[in-house]
């Protein structure tokens, strides 16, 4: 295999990781979203008592 298509398969590959890495930070945020939430409807239910 050839230096340069090496480094385009380590550049796809570096491509492919920053967007998982995204995508993982993506659901990371709405899980702490959902949490946030949760926390908060049980404080509001909590203070209509």
């Amino acid at each position: 295999m050839s230096i340069t298509r090496t480094n385009e398969n380590v550049e796809l590959l570096r491509g492919k990781i920053s967007r998982e890495l995204e995508d993982i930070q993506d659901v990371k945020h709405l899980l702490q979203i959902s949490v946030i939430a949760r926390k908060l409807g049980a404080f509001e239910r909590e203070k209509n008592r």
